[in-house]
């Protein structure tokens, strides 16, 4: 059972980072080189995704439960770059 857990857990990891690179790869395309600042919320705890998301482009990985201060913190660190 433990296998059939790690199994499943790496499938939805990959799954999360094709999301990862499509999103990114759409932005590029929309915006060109102009690329929007993306915040990416995940019930994920796992380094390697974080490290994949933000090389994709992502800005920022915040992973749940939100805290809304600093969310809000967040964003306007991101808005005045």
């Amino acid at each position: 059972e433990l296998n059939n857990q790690k199994e499943s857990y790496e499938s939805q990891i990959k799954e999360y980072q094709n999301i990862i690179k499509s999103l990114s790869k759409k932005i590029v395309e929309l915006k060109g080189e102009q690329i929007p600042k993306v915040i990416l919320v995940s019930a994920y705890k796992h380094e390697q995704l974080q490290e994949k998301a933000i090389d994709s482009g992502i800005k920022l990985f915040l992973e749940k439960p939100i805290n809304f201060i600093r969310l809000v913190t967040e964003i306007h660190k991101l808005l005045k770059k």
